[in-house]
């Protein structure tokens, strides 16, 4: 799950009801020209199996098993739906669910989604969030796994823009508020996987795209992590004034406070050590959330 809950803000407009599980459209409409129709069932059997697959995607019972078999069931029946992007986007949040979370399940359907839409938010969100959280430097797949995360950061910004223009996506408000979160997600996991490659100077730039966007709260966390490549970089001074802007972010936040004073005195052992070997056991990087 995105840390602005991106996506259970893209999720709740998909999971309304049959016909708000749609598809995003291409681009926005020409101002001029009228409103493209939402996309709709082809017939009676296929609304009432959309209706019957998204119950079952909701109902709290509901085992993986069970949904992988409805899922399959109704792409199986209706490979030419307009909504096979939307039915692999309820088994995408299934997995992102914490009573049954699976990565890898969430891959398959995440790009199942955006095969059969590219311009899918949902799934784009998702998949640039999660990769850079799972990948490993063992992992055969790290690079190629690393630039389908940043080509879906890429395009999920791309798409807030259009629909933060137009205020709107698939006929429903597109709001401000879901514009600078999707952003801020998008800049922060393009942070992530400048990290992930140790490519410092990008994650430092990613995050002073997200900053302006992000919440307060959520700001002292990009300015945290800000200053942790920062220091990678022996950047001390700059890295010590991102550490003061994570506590002035979060005033008050024990777990923001803990981790800007260790990396305060990791800074100060490693400026003691300038000229010589960093010292033996620096201080690790505690968790800011």
């Amino acid at each position: 799950m995105t840390k602005h809950g991106t996506v259970l803000i893209l999720g709740s407009l998909l999971m309304a009801a049959p016909m708000l599980v749609a598809q995003t459209p291409a681009a926005p409409a020409p101002a001029a020209a009228p409103a493209a129709a939402p996309p709709r069932v082809k017939s009676r059997e296929e609304g009432v199996a959309l209706t019957n697959l998204n119950k079952l995607a909701l109902a709290p019972t509901t085992t993986p098993a069970e949904l992988d078999a409805a899922i399959t069931d109704f792409i199986t029946k209706f490979p030419t739906s307009n909504f096979l992007a939307a039915a692999n986007v309820l088994g995408l949040q299934f997995y992102q669910d914490p009573s049954h979370t699976d990565y890898a399940k969430s891959l398959v359907y995440g790009e199942q989604a955006l095969k059969a839409n590219p311009n899918e938010m949902y799934a784009l969100a998702t998949l640039g969030d999660i990769i850079p959280e799972n990948v490993h430097d063992t992992d055969l797949d790290r690079d190629q796994r690393l630039q389908e995360a940043t080509q879906d950061d890429q395009k999920a910004i791309q798409l807030a823009e259009q629909y933060g223009a137009a205020g709107s996506a698939n006929g429903r408000p597109f709001t401000q508020d879901t514009k600078n979160a999707v952003e801020a997600d998008a800049y922060g996991s393009l942070a992530r996987i400048a990290t992930v490659k140790k490519d410092y100077p990008t994650a430092v730039a990613e995050y002073a795209k997200a900053i302006p966007v992000d919440d307060p709260a959520h700001q002292a966390q990009d300015y945290f992590y800000t200053a942790r490549a920062q220091i990678e970089m022996k950047q001390y001074p700059q890295a010590l004034a991102s550490l003061d802007a994570a506590e002035k972010a979060a005033p008050g936040n024990a777990a923001v406070q803990n981790a800007v004073d260790s990396n305060r005195k990791e800074i100060q052992q490693l400026q003691a050590a300038a000229g010589g070997a960093a010292p033996a056991g620096a201080a690790s990087t505690p968790a800011v959330h």
